[in-house]
């Protein structure tokens, strides 16, 4: 049997969800994100290297789903630059992908 639940059950209050660090929800339209991100300079979204250095991932082995192209591609790219080892899962290769295999 299927029991069902209110709406107002499943929503997170606003004093407990905090995905931006100030702000109530997330906007999903990503062009619109990344323009009120520069609007307002925000180093933490626009400046990956400020928040995050994937130095300690040098030395380990990480799967990468779809990293033949776009941002699969470079995260591997990113991956064997730091010194670890990317294991690509894809449907296909491509000419990109041949080129970090190489490397």
């Amino acid at each position: 049997k299927l029991s069902t639940t209110s709406s107002s059950s499943l929503q997170m209050s606003e004093s407990s969800f905090d995905e931006t660090r100030g702000g109530t929800h997330s906007l999903a339209d990503q062009p619109a994100r990344f323009a009120a991100a520069q609007a307002a300079n925000n180093a933490r979204f626009l400046d990956i290297e400020s928040m995050y250095d994937g130095g300690d991932l040098s030395g380990k082995r990480v799967l990468v789903t779809g990293g033949n192209r776009g941002l699969g591609l470079e995260i591997v790219k990113e991956l064997v630059a730091i010194g670890a080892t990317a294991i690509v899962v894809c449907r296909s290769s491509s000419p990109e992908l041949e080129i970090v295999k190489e490397l």
